[in-house]
């Protein structure tokens, strides 16, 4: 039943309504509120327009170009990335436009290419921050394992980032692990990176000036020192596989 007080611009809402529009296309249409169009609708009994017909009757913005390249032969998905219009929309237009199947095969995904200068030799760089002294110390990425040692991500793997400093400084890959030999805890630079084989040199050094022997063919027990033997900072030579042993009985007590 209408309204005992009908809107002053019903007489112009009713026959749009009567055609099928929506409230919002009335409301733009003749600039009547879209809720006053919605009072006048439901006073009238005119039923709300189904959002399926609504999305049919209504052409896309890109409505022109979707229906172009439809009939070109492209993909839902390449169309949708050449108007920005939805999948699903460019899947109702080839429906409603009996298109059929795409003939075009999709396109390959663009090859990444990587950013000029962001070689690994630059990233590592990037990374390093220099404090007194001379030192460098690790602002990136670091393990989560291994006491946090720092880390660089090249392809699918991660490199220590204190071996490539000491590749790059002696052109050779280190021998064990490497330490800074400056004293600087995590300290990275090239110059002052050591491997097992510097660290046994220089401790023979300082044996030979403060200890003044050579050491041990073999140990107490009998092990060769010529594999198994190692220095201390001041020269003391002892033998690794003893230490080993002894630190797992200790553990194991």
């Amino acid at each position: 039943m209408p309204t005992a007080t009908p809107h002053p611009r019903e007489p112009d809402v009713l026959p749009l309504l009567r055609q099928g529009l929506t409230n919002s296309e009335i409301d733009r249409r003749i600039g009547v509120d879209h809720r006053q169009v919605a009072r006048i609708r439901h006073a009238h009994g005119i039923p709300n327009i189904a959002c399926s017909e609504w999305r049919a009757r209504v052409d896309h913005p890109q409505g022109r170009k979707i229906r172009l390249l439809l009939d070109e032969g492209y993909t839902n998905a390449e169309i949708s990335r050449r108007t920005g219009a939805d999948a699903q929309t460019v899947a109702r237009a080839r429906e409603a436009g009996a298109f059929g199947p795409p003939t075009i095969p999709p396109a390959p995904p663009p090859r990444r290419i990587p950013a000029p200068g962001r070689t690994l030799t630059a990233r590592w760089a990037s990374r390093l921050q220099l404090v007194d002294g001379g030192h460098l110390v690790w602002t990136g990425t670091r393990s989560r394992r291994g006491g946090g040692s720092p880390i660089i991500k090249a392809g699918d793997r991660n490199l220590s980032a204190g071996h490539l400093s000491y590749t790059w400084a002696t052109g050779r890959p280190p021998v064990g692990h490497v330490h800074p030999g400056c004293g600087y805890p995590g300290c990275l630079a090239p110059a002052h990176l050591e491997d097992a084989g510097d660290r046994t040199r220089t401790r023979r050094a300082v044996r030979a000036v403060l200890v003044q022997d050579e050491a041990p063919a073999v140990c107490r027990r009998g092990h060769d020192q010529r594999k198994a033997g190692r220095f201390d900072p001041d020269g003391h030579a002892h033998c690794a596989v003893c230490r080993r042993d002894g630190a797992r009985a200790r553990r194991a007590g």
